[in-house]
């Protein structure tokens, strides 16, 4: 009885130890092993260090540590819809343009003195240029 009395308390003081990421390990005069939180005195010793110790929190139950990352992935994966969507509209809005400057006899821009005025060839030409590598870019994807 005393004996399993004795293995528990050494197992929850190895528990409280752990969490400070350090654990000495070493054999006493009659040849059993023994563990501490500090190196034992006139002894030879093994340092031994504590997965996850250096986490800051490794104390914390591992299901709490599970759902901070569940909710991290959910951010991550909210944040890349939302990506995705705003792809999606830059996609539709660049067809759209270049339909407009495929089908469209004459197109209204606004000159630099604030007036309309019909766009050029030339700006028709270097307009339907960036459209079409803006439509490569967000509806292929080739960013």
């Amino acid at each position: 009885m005393s004996r399993t009395i004795a293995l528990i308390f050494c197992f929850v003081s190895m528990m409280a130890i752990a969490a400070d990421g350090v654990l000495y390990k070493w054999k006493d005069a009659e040849g059993n092993v023994r563990y501490g939180d500090r190196p034992p005195k006139g002894a030879p010793y093994e340092r031994i260090r504590v997965r996850g110790a250096d986490s800051g929190d490794a104390s914390a139950p591992i299901t709490e540590k599970m759902e901070a990352k569940k909710d991290e992935n959910k951010d991550v994966k909210d944040q890349l819809e939302q990506a995705k969507k705003q792809m999606a509209e830059a996609c539709r809005i660049a067809n759209a343009n270049l339909k407009t400057l495929d089908t469209a006899t004459r197109i209204k821009t606004m000159g630099e003195d604030g007036k309309e005025r019909l766009m050029t060839d030339a700006e028709r030409a270097e307009k339907k240029k960036d459209m079409e590598e803006k439509r490569k870019r967000y509806c292929d994807g080739g960013l």
